[in-house]
């Protein structure tokens, strides 16, 4: 079901491109060469924003459509400038905007669509050496040398003054997108598994001795009885074993041992 939507909404994408491509070519011819001779860096525009239709069909390999389109599309900005302004000479820096800093937002893209943050983190370096070198290149040509004349002092400058800007702000978003582990959420552990996925030793009896029940101030306490005494066990009594006597006969030699008197005799 959400491949069918992700490809619908590609193809609505990809529809409304081609007719907005098709307008402008149509624009062109009926209005003449001049506006073709000064708006065909739109043209590439068009071309690298069509690059970017495949990443709404939510599949994670699609989103390496996102460089080969941020470079084509930051390249038809840099040619439409330079055309609009004749400014040509910014070559000399601008450069810098096309590769490295268009192909780390390419890259950052690329991360964001198929969830690794190892390509985001990678986009958002790359990004920074570009935004550097431009600066960088931009002083020396624009401020030292002066390749522009007074170009860059009436437009030039303040675009740079742009993207510094613009580059102060969303520096702390790139800071929090590849910044440390979040805290788990209620009912997860820190490794990142629910707490019901996770074995859990079995719970050991408490050996602990029972709370006394809390009594509000105030409140009459029933008299307590005394602990009584467990009733003892009754002792077993043991009957001593009858034991037989004998009456052994009397030796040869010794006088028979006669009974005294009142004594009645044994059975034998």
């Amino acid at each position: 079901m959400d491949n069918r939507q992700g490809s619908s909404k590609g193809t609505l994408i990809m529809g409304v491109l081609l007719v907005a491509l098709g307008i402008v070519f149509l624009v062109a011819s009926l209005l003449g060469n001049n506006v073709v001779g000064t708006w065909w860096p739109l043209f590439i525009i068009v071309v690298g924003l069509l690059f970017f239709a495949p990443l709404f069909l939510r599949e994670a390999s699609w989103g390496a459509f996102a460089i080969p389109g941020s470079v084509l599309t930051m390249t038809g900005v840099v040619l439409l400038f330079q055309n609009l302004f004749d400014a040509w000479q910014t070559w000399a820096y601008a450069w810098a905007l096309i590769a490295p800093f268009s192909v780390g937002v390419g890259l950052y893209i690329f991360g964001a669509h198929a969830a690794q943050p190892g390509l985001k983190d990678a986009g958002g370096v790359v990004m920074k050496v570009g935004l550097v070198l431009f600066l960088l290149f931009g002083f020396f040509f624009e401020g030292l040398v002066g390749v522009s004349g007074n170009l860059s002092l009436r437009i030039v400058w303040p675009i740079l003054l742009i993207l510094l800007g613009a580059w102060i702000i969303l520096r702390p978003m790139f800071r929090r997108a590849s910044g440390g582990p979040q805290a788990a959420p209620a009912g997860q552990q820190p490794g990142g598994s629910p707490a019901s996925d996770r074995p859990w030793p079995p719970a050991t009896p408490s050996l602990a001795l029972p709370a006394e029940p809390i009594i509000p101030p105030g409140v009459p306490q029933a008299p307590q009885s005394p602990p009584q005494p467990a009733p003892a066990e009754p002792a077993q009594v043991v009957e001593p074993a009858q034991v037989a006597e004998v009456v052994e006969p009397p030796v040869e030699g010794e006088a028979a041992v006669e009974p005294l008197p009142g004594a009645s005799p044994r059975e034998g």
